[in-house]
């Protein structure tokens, strides 16, 4: 009468610790020079219509925390 449900058990899952963590930080190396000035930096600041004292007016701490 009812449907069998597929569910998936987590208690199989094996998760590489090093992979994880290589591939944010890859991220967040990629990101700092993709913004960088000598890469689109710049471009990035002319389309959102600012100049480079923009950049210096936010928290970095916080930029950082949250990225």
């Amino acid at each position: 009468m009812g449907r069998k449900l597929n569910i998936i058990r987590m208690e199989n899952v094996s998760i590489n610790h090093f992979a994880v963590f290589a591939a944010a930080l890859s991220m967040f190396i990629i990101g700092g020079l993709w913004y960088s000035p000598t890469m689109f930096g710049k471009q990035w600041l002319k389309i959102l219509n600012k100049d480079e004292s923009f950049l210096k007016t936010g928290n970095k701490g916080k930029i950082f925390g949250v990225s």
